[in-house]
């Protein structure tokens, strides 16, 4: 499993994560999991896509891409509706990105 620095398990979600991970059939080799990343003033969210959680170990998966990189979906996959949320803590750095294509660049 993978999270981010930022992400976070939300107390609602760690009853269903725990169930899910003593009942995961052997045979799933990725599980996607909500990912809330927008919220509302009331602290909603507002905007959620898919992404890779638990990831069966083996060669075939490996992560793609420099900056928001990805491990493809492939062979059997679960879609859960547990939620990782994205709960960035100050604004970070604007050219985090750009520094790390310009390092490939180089």
């Amino acid at each position: 499993m993978w999270m981010d620095a930022d992400d976070i398990l939300e107390e609602t979600e760690k009853d269903k994560f725990l169930q899910l991970k003593q009942s995961l059939p052997s045979d799933i080799d990725i599980v996607m999991m909500k990912y809330n990343t927008s919220f509302d003033e009331a602290g909603n969210p507002s905007f959620s896509y898919f992404r890779e959680r638990w990831i069966r170990n083996c060669a075939e998966y490996r992560w793609i891409g420099a900056v928001h990189e990805v491990i493809p979906p492939s062979g059997r996959i679960l879609h859960s509706d547990i939620a990782v949320c994205h709960k960035k803590i100050g604004p970070g750095d604007p050219d985090r990105n750009l520094k790390i294509y310009q390092k490939i660049a180089d």
